[in-house]
């Protein structure tokens, strides 16, 4: 056999080979899928219907901006992931923040530690949290990411709304507390795309 029909039989079988592993990778990935796939955008990977807790101030927020550090803590109900399994009992999210803040608006940044419902066997997630303020409203925005931990690289959001406060959000009575629920479900999604 000459060395260009020897080098056409390997070429063949290099191809032939690496179609029947394409095919065969392909026939099996496709039942292994989990949910719906989004090639082209968020996928949410972790849900969690409710989210009350409390958002501390200090020294406390008034009509006018200035510095302010924050604990927002809040606990997670309704839990499930991206295949449609829910988890008993609650998660919690904790985040230290800080920033300039008024009343009506501010902008908060920190860190966040969110520890899953216990069954869901998830270790804890950790990263930055960005907090954006205004009337009556606190939201964890879209550049609240997951650093280390479970779904790391992700985005975590969720709104709430203020249920109560202490303090009186003047400069003589600052507000040092807030009540809150959430609006949104707290996601955690990745970009799939």
């Amino acid at each position: 056999m000459t060395r260009t029909a020897a080098r056409l039989v390997r070429t063949g079988l290099a191809a032939t080979a690496l179609a029947a592993g394409t095919v065969l990778a392909t026939g099996l990935a496709a039942p292994a899928q989990a949910g719906t796939v989004h090639p082209y955008g968020y996928i949410t990977q972790m849900s969690c219907t409710g989210a009350s807790g409390r958002i501390d101030y200090s020294p406390g927020i008034s009509q006018d901006a200035h510095a302010e550090k924050a604990v927002l803590t809040a606990t997670l109900t309704g839990c499930s992931d991206f295949t449609g399994r829910t988890f008993n009992g609650s998660g919690s999210l904790a985040a230290n923040l800080s920033g300039n803040a008024r009343t009506t608006a501010g902008s908060l940044s920190g860190s966040f530690v969110i520890n899953w419902p216990v069954d869901s066997g998830f270790n804890p997630t950790v990263g930055n949290a960005a907090v954006n303020l205004a009337t009556n409203t606190l939201n964890l925005s879209g550049s609240t990411s997951a650093t280390t931990g479970a779904f790391r690289g992700s985005v975590v959001g969720t709104g709430f709304t203020v249920t109560g406060h202490t303090g009186a959000g003047t400069k003589s009575h600052p507000t040092t507390s807030q009540t809150l629920a959430n609006t949104l479900p707290l996601t955690v999604r990745h970009n799939g795309g």
